[in-house]
């Protein structure tokens, strides 16, 4: 799908956020004009905001309750005694029949939501959350505290909040009921550790682990406020079954009550808690931790190598010491990715794919520069390209973050090909790229230093029409971080290319 203008890459790394979009850049002179990319992903995402928070990409800002704060006693139809009062809904029974309250047509079917709401369970068995008389379809709360759930709508547009009948009384209350749609195809400015943001393109991955926040009790960590595991009365535990020899990543974050720093131990000797992938008699492992503040601590573990075949994943506790545990990651890949919320199943956060930006008159297939200021995910890999072509592999041009360690390379195709640069770089730091191409006379400059030229001659056999992240033709995507592209229309000199890439 084609995405409507949204951000804005300015020239000093600075976004200006305006509401879904993602632009591209040429250059007429001085003058700049964005450009739209076709950009999918049709699943959910997480990035960093601004603010240090995980949010939802795509949650839009319009509210569908009406009153949910019950400042007023309206808007909600109330069934079997239910009440609004004191700023709340009160739904209290003696379980000989059903209390709800409910508000009609908020769903659509097949788009996605989510609902948050503040629950208080008094007495009883706590509520469900359903859209009409699907039974318990959003979610289900059985101790007080906040909940965020994540649904699709079925074949009810209706939003229900009650009770289950059984003979058991009850006695709940709930606000700040919140229910926005969630777009799935916008695209992510990311800040973490940027605070000027980037646009954050990642390959598909699956979180395996089926809950990756507790129930246990809510904190607030620097991230936001999640559900932990408490792991001192209860342990964290998750069944995948992998090989020896399979490759996985994890990641959590961790809180001591006490606020001392937490200890990963990779055995039974006297530590904190024990992260095993290999059973629950396994040995535990041993990643890293980073404070983030708070008492809140970020462990990471990469590039894994299952030592045999297991099942049953667990977090425990080995020292009796309040640990507390949320935002688990389990993936089989050689890396973490963003946070993929789970529950009670794994969850898969599709590719991203950012192509087919501009048009034949955008770009000049005589002369040039495409510019990118960008750094890899991980510094090893497959190649992840950023290209200008005709939409076929024998014409084209490229920025590469090469899959071999250190290095990237820019390249011209023509047929079979013409000529490529090469440089070594961290690739996992912004480097700010500029390949300037002219027949007779290409260079390529990176962070105000000139790597190398080529005076190889060339001609394209079709003009370039389209900017994409991915290799021109649709392989080899560009996933990674993105302050800034742009595609000039005619070959800068070494002093204006020197300029740009400082």
């Amino acid at each position: 799908m084609a995405v409507n203008p949204s951000i804005q890459l300015g020239t000093s790394g600075n976004w200006a956020i305006k509401e879904d979009n993602l632009l591209a850049y040429k250059q007429l002179g001085n003058k700049f004009f964005d450009r739209e990319f076709d950009f999918s992903r049709g699943t959910r995402a997480t990035f960093v905001g601004r603010n240090g928070l995980i949010q939802e990409s795509g949650l839009t800002d319009t509210e569908l309750v009406t009153n949910g704060d019950f400042a007023t006693d309206s808007n909600w139809v109330k069934n079997g005694g239910a009440t609004i009062s004191g700023g709340q809904a009160n739904i209290v029974g003696d379980g000989t029949s059903f209390t709800s309250i409910v508000q009609y047509s908020i769903f659509t079917i097949g788009k996605k939501y989510e609902v948050s709401v503040d629950v208080t369970i008094s007495s009883g068995l706590g509520l469900k959350f359903q859209d009409g008389t699907n039974n318990e379809s959003i979610g289900f709360a059985t101790t007080s505290g906040t909940y965020v759930f994540y649904f699709t709508g079925t074949s009810s547009a209706d939003f229900v909040i009650g009770r289950r009948t059984g003979g058991t009384a009850f006695n709940s209350s709930v606000n700040n009921v919140s229910i926005k749609e969630i777009q799935l195809d916008v695209p992510r400015i990311d800040f973490t550790d940027d605070p000027t943001g980037h646009l954050l393109l990642e390959p598909q991955s699956t979180n395996l682990w089926r809950n990756s926040e507790g129930s246990d009790i809510t904190l607030t960590s620097p991230l936001g406020t999640f559900g932990f595991y408490n792991i001192t009365s209860s342990q964290a535990s998750n069944s995948e079954v992998f090989t020896a020899g399979t490759i996985v990543s994890a990641t959590f974050i961790v809180k001591k009550a006490d606020g001392t720093t937490p200890t990963i131990t990779a055995s039974g000797s006297p530590g904190d808690i024990i992260f095993r992938i290999t059973g629950s008699s396994g040995a535990g492992v041993a990643g890293a931790l980073t404070d983030i503040g708070n008492g809140f601590y970020t462990y990471k573990l990469e590039n894994y190598s299952v030592s045999g075949n297991n099942q049953d994943n667990r977090i425990s506790n080995n020292s009796g010491d309040v640990v507390y545990v949320s935002l688990v990651q389990l993936e089989q890949k050689s890396y973490p990715t963003s946070y993929i919320p789970t529950s009670g199943s794994a969850v898969t956060r599709n590719q991203e794919i950012c192509n087919n930006s501009g048009t034949v008159n955008d770009f000049n297939s005589e002369e040039g520069v495409l510019y990118a200021e960008i750094a890899a995910l991980v510094d090893v890999g497959t190649s992840r390209r950023i290209s200008l072509s005709d939409g076929t592999s024998s014409n084209r041009l490229f920025i590469d973050l090469r899959a071999a360690t250190n290095q990237m390379r820019v390249e011209i195709v023509v047929g079979s090909g013409v000529f490529a640069l090469l440089a070594d770089i961290d690739k996992t730091i912004f480097n700010k790229i500029a390949f300037s191409y002219k027949s007779g006379d290409s260079s390529l400059f990176i962070n105000g230093v000139k790597i190398s030229n080529s005076t190889s001659s060339f001609v394209f056999n079709n003009n370039l029409s389209k900017l994409s992240f991915d290799n021109g033709f649709g392989g080899d995507n560009f996933y990674g971080k993105t302050k800034n592209v742009k595609a000039f229309k005619r070959a800068l000199t070494d002093t204006e290319l020197q300029e740009l890439t400082t």
